[in-house]
């Protein structure tokens, strides 16, 4: 964690590769919030049109929390980069945050320490990640609500195991759930795939009980103090009015859990909104001339993951940046890809027997995969092109597939008649790639790469302007 952080912090205040990832406009929502107490926004200020449809957007969580403290520092100093890099750091806080997590979920379900620290070592340096961490995105927060979520439904999942339904875990395990989804929609399947399985948990667990599992409910109810069941309750309404107030509104009004910037604003006024206006002249002119899709399921589903997984290990900068990759790489990615799913295979059934924690972050992981390929090929149907095909949505899942793919490794090594000599030469080994990734990720690709001048972020940031505007 600690090369990680330095890798981080040097990106952030030395980056050449700024304002990726659409980090002003995170920035701009940052600073719209910070002038609001009420995370509810009922009507749009003109100024903001640019942002889309910010009213009635379920996805305000992470610009409302780090509205507060950037509205501290916005007292202390006005300049513009000052107050990007504090926020930058926060993020990096995110990041650190979300590998602590990470560990204490696989020392949670027993995986060993040291293959904990090398799945996180080897999440932490996965270049998309090392870059994420260093800009303002509110795929860090989302990540670390996921990490958090997964723990306190492991940890009340290891309850039901123990035969115990403890309140406070299971009002955690709900309103994680339902604050995740308002830090980014794309938690939707996420926390479904995390109330669904708890719920079926719960039902497995006591069927056999008199008064099945509301007895229990009722039991561990009022096991915990006055005190803990009122802050229970209130925490439990909250995120309950929240959830109710953007997703049950706009399904109601729009139809649409998440409705498109149009059916808010008007097209003019959306057309301020750059992915908007993309998708929208994507789709004018496919009514105009529709032309067969070219790619069909299969061959789409090819194009998608190899864009997401080169996004993933070597798209580490903006579209308008070369980066100078070595093909070697590419065969060490392959390499690892082809023992890892081999891994898998060979001991997936009997990973899934010894470790059943595995099972929940299984259903995680395809619950969010699933939505997140239907949602890229609606869009693809729609458009007949691929957008919103981005590397670092895979994020969520690769942190758990990591997981998964070295404990069925660590398996096959506990069976292997050899693993004394396996282990001889597996801790240097481990921190030779430990070494060198923090030298290639962190110096080679970001600062030897080819890029213009213009994308330097001392250069893009001048394109944000403080908004002095009351809002």
């Amino acid at each position: 964690m600690v090369l990680f952080a330095v890798e981080a912090l040097w990106l952030i205040v030395f980056s050449r590769f700024p304002m990726i990832f659409d980090e002003a406009y995170h920035f701009e929502l940052i600073q719209f919030f910070s002038h609001r107490l009420n995370p509810i926004v009922l009507h749009e200020p003109a100024s903001l049109y640019n942002a889309g449809a910010v009213a009635h957007s379920p996805s305000i969580l992470y610009y409302y929390v780090l509205g507060f403290p950037f509205r501290i520092f916005e007292q202390i100093t006005m300049t513009l980069s000052a107050q990007v890099i504090f926020l930058r750091v926060l993020n990096l806080l995110c990041a650190l945050g979300t590998l602590f997590l990470l560990r204490k979920i696989l020392l949670l379900v027993r995986v060993p320490r040291a293959l904990a620290q090398a799945v996180v070592v080897l999440f932490a340096f996965t270049p998309l990640y090392t870059t994420l961490s260093a800009q303002i995105n509110y795929d860090n927060g989302m990540l670390l609500a996921l990490c958090v979520t997964a723990y306190v439904a492991l940890r009340f999942d290891l309850a039901l195991r123990a035969k115990r339904m403890p309140f406070g875990l299971l009002t955690a395990v709900m309103v994680c759930c339902l604050l995740g989804s308002l830090v980014k929609y794309t938690f939707l399947p996420i926390g479904c795939a995390v109330f669904v399985t708890v719920a079926w948990r719960m039902l497995a667990t006591w069927k056999d009980t008199p008064g099945g599992w509301p007895a229990a409910l009722r039991t561990s109810f009022f096991a915990v103090s006055m005190r803990a069941r009122m802050w229970c309750v209130a925490a439990l309404v909250l995120a309950g009015s929240l959830f109710t107030f953007f997703y049950g509104y706009n399904l109601v009004v729009f139809h649409n859990p998440v409705p498109q910037c149009n059916q808010i604003l008007s097209v003019k006024d959306c057309s301020n909104y750059a992915p908007w206006e993309r998708d929208y002249t994507l789709e004018q002119a496919q009514l105009k001339d529709t032309k067969p899709h070219a790619l069909d399921v299969i061959s789409y589903t090819y194009v998608w993951l190899k864009t997401q997984v080169y996004q993933l290990y070597a798209g580490v900068g903006p579209a308008t940046t070369r980066l100078i990759i070595p093909s070697g790489f590419y065969a060490v990615l392959a390499t690892f890809t082809v023992l890892g799913a081999a891994c898998c295979i060979a001991a997936g059934r009997e990973v899934l027997k010894r470790w059943p924690a595995f099972k929940l972050l299984a259903g995680v992981s395809a619950a969010y995969l699933a939505s997140l390929w239907a949602r890229n090929f609606h869009d693809y149907l729609r458009f007949n092109q691929p957008v919103g095909v981005q590397g670092r949505y895979l994020l969520p899942v690769l942190m758990f597939v990591y997981a998964f793919a070295g404990v069925c490794a660590y398996q096959l090594y506990e069976n292997s008649e050899h693993k004394h000599a396996v282990l001889q030469w597996l801790r240097p080994a481990a921190a030779t790639i430990a070494i060198a990734a923090f030298v290639y990720f962190g110096g080679y690709v970001q600062y030897s790469s080819i890029s213009s001048p213009v994308a330097m972020w001392q250069h893009m940031i001048s394109s944000v302007t403080l908004k002095t505007l009351p809002y």
